[in-house]
């Protein structure tokens, strides 16, 4: 009978032999990307049990016919059977939720970001968005408040923009690493664009090259939770 540390090991030593990532587990599993990987990290002091068999049994059945041994996972999953284990459910949405103040960190891309999804939002008149990120700041305050959920779409030609509309903006070390919700408005000079805040306290147009934007994502819609 495996302890906790002896399967949590487990899991850490058969995800890196294997090269699974939390990512993977999260999407086939339900569980929170984010969770797994503090798992992966080893920095969860007492995983609970239910959530360790529950990765075993997605690694054993991603590696079966692999000539990997599976004595240990065996043994982990057969000889502690867990009464409070319910099927796995898999994520029925398609857009991912990324649990990321986007603002604090150095991603560049949505892919970057892949182990904060927590979950999958299926609401088809938003289901062609890139992904869903919780917003926080009061520079477009009415039309977004700090704790909405937006949905984003990305925008590949540049040239092509909704002018006036809120998007989120993710530039270069050129334009000073900006990742900000913003209305854009054309500039003068086709080449560049104008970042403007709804909220008049936070007065003052961002000028931005075109060549220094590494994402563009119009904003098509927000969640907005009421407080209880």
């Amino acid at each position: 009978m495996l302890s906790l540390k002896e399967k949590t090991d487990l899991v850490i030593d058969l995800c890196h032999k294997n090269d699974i990532t939390a990512y993977e587990i999260s999407k086939e599993t339900g569980l929170s990307a984010a969770g797994v990987q503090k798992i992966l990290n080893n920095e969860v002091n007492k995983p609970r049990n239910k959530t360790l068999n529950i990765i075993l049994e997605y690694i054993e059945n991603k590696i079966v016919g692999t000539g990997i041994d599976n004595k240990k996972i065996e043994e982990s999953l057969l000889k502690e059977p867990d009464n409070s284990y319910k099927p796995i459910i898999k994520p029925t949405g398609v857009v991912p939720y990324y649990n990321v103040e986007i603002s604090g960190t150095f991603i560049s891309s949505f892919d970057d970001a892949k182990e904060y999804i927590e979950f999958y939002i299926d609401y088809k008149p938003l289901n062609d968005c890139t992904a869903y990120l919780p917003y926080f700041g009061n520079s477009m305050y009415p039309m977004f408040k700090s704790g909405n959920t937006l949905a984003v779409k990305q925008i590949n030609n540049f040239n092509i923009i909704l002018w006036g509309e809120p998007h989120l903006i993710i530039t270069n070390d050129n334009a000073n690493n900006y990742k900000t919700v913003k209305c854009i408005y054309p500039h003068n000079d086709p080449s560049k664009i104008i970042l403007r805040a709804k909220n008049p306290d936070f007065a003052g147009d961002i000028i931005v090259n075109k060549e220094d934007i590494l994402s563009l994502f119009i904003v098509k819609g927000k969640i907005e939770l009421n407080e209880l």
